[in-house]
């Protein structure tokens, strides 16, 4: 008797999250979730990477009923601000400006779905930057991708 395994799909085109994934040694596939994401202008940082990693998972399961599919969405909140991935060079450099010498939090909400079944989850991480100059700023951002 033949065992069917099921299928593991990342429900993201994230290059951080598919090597997170990866860490499992676990053969899935990226299948990006085409979803309008919900940024409103004030919302609490929780409801809305919950609701983000919902609507991505449920777009994915919805294609694929039999997968078992993980999604997910990021934001980091300064106070009641909430910062969305930058656009550009100067919106990432404004951003990391704001967040310099102060406490933010970045908060992850996971979807994960499976047979009509869905778990959501969030994670919340303390951060903080000491006083950052815009030529550590500059530097930083020669470095690394931010619009992931």
């Amino acid at each position: 008797m033949m065992r069917h395994e099921t299928e593991w799909i990342l429900a993201s085109a994230s290059p951080r999250r598919r090597e997170l994934l990866s860490r499992l040694n676990r053969h899935f596939r990226v299948v990006s979730a085409s979803v309008e994401e919900w940024e409103p202008e004030r919302a609490d940082p929780v409801e809305q990477v919950l609701e983000n990693a919902r609507r991505k998972g449920e777009a994915v399961a919805g294609s694929h009923p039999e997968a078992f599919v993980i999604a997910a969405d990021t934001t980091v909140a300064l106070g009641e601000r909430l910062f969305s991935k930058p656009a550009d060079r100067e919106s990432a450099v404004s951003m990391l400006e704001a967040l310099s010498g102060r406490d933010h939090q970045v908060i992850t909400g996971v979807g994960v779905f499976y047979q009509k079944n869905i778990h959501l989850f969030h994670d919340l991480s303390q951060v903080f930057f000491r006083k950052l100059d815009r030529e550590m700023i500059e530097t930083y951002l020669d470095c690394v991708n931010v619009y992931d």
